[in-house]
């Protein structure tokens, strides 16, 4: 294992670069094809995806990255860190039962913050033993169940058992790949 040619999918590589730049900052490039030893990237190592199939030998397109989810204590003190530090336009919000939700950028920088209504909330105990940061990096798919019974198979815990109602009319579903960096992983499928 170790390195494999892997052909570019929906996003510029250099889009996957900036989320996992230092995994990236060795790959040689031709075109739209790239060499890259995926073993030393916390990210996208291991991968209960279609990247694993190029780690096969196979070719497969790199997953589209739909946005970072960002969990805050609060998204008023975070605000101006993301629209004056980072340049990320505010998109809006939205208030679920557990979390409020404020969007950040668009198209191929997209943030969300996740502000948890209370300690006892899935963001709340995530704040509590993890601290303020990156929550989950979200990966754009056509079947969000197909993509968690995939990522079950290839070992990654299943948080939501099965599809459910998103933000912005989206179908989500989350995963923990087991990793000491605690990134979760979440699957969207657009309306």
């Amino acid at each position: 294992m170790g390195r494999r040619r892997m052909v570019a999918g929906e996003r510029p590589l250099a889009d996957l670069a900036a989320v996992a730049g230092r995994c990236l900052a060795n790959a040689a490039f031709a075109q739209r094809e790239m060499e890259m030893d995926f073993r030393h990237c916390p990210i996208l190592w291991p991968w209960p995806s279609r990247v694993n199939q190029s780690l096969c030998g196979r070719h497969a397109s790199v997953p589209a990255i739909h946005h970072l989810g960002w969990a805050v204590r609060s998204i008023e003190k975070a605000r101006q860190h993301f629209e004056t530090g980072l340049g990320l336009e505010f998109r809006g919000e939205e208030s679920h039962p557990d979390v409020r939700v404020a969007f950040f950028g668009e198209g191929q920088v997209a943030v969300e913050l996740l502000e948890p209504r209370g300690d006892k909330t899935s963001v709340g105990r995530f704040i509590a033993e993890r601290g303020e940061g990156i929550h989950h990096l979200a990966l754009k798919v056509d079947d969000v169940a197909a993509a968690l019974a995939e990522a079950s198979r290839h070992g990654f815990v299943a948080i939501d058992s099965a599809p459910h109602s998103g933000s912005r009319g989206t179908v989500v579903g989350l995963v923990d790949p087991l990793r000491p960096d605690g990134v979760l992983i979440q699957y969207v499928q657009e309306p």
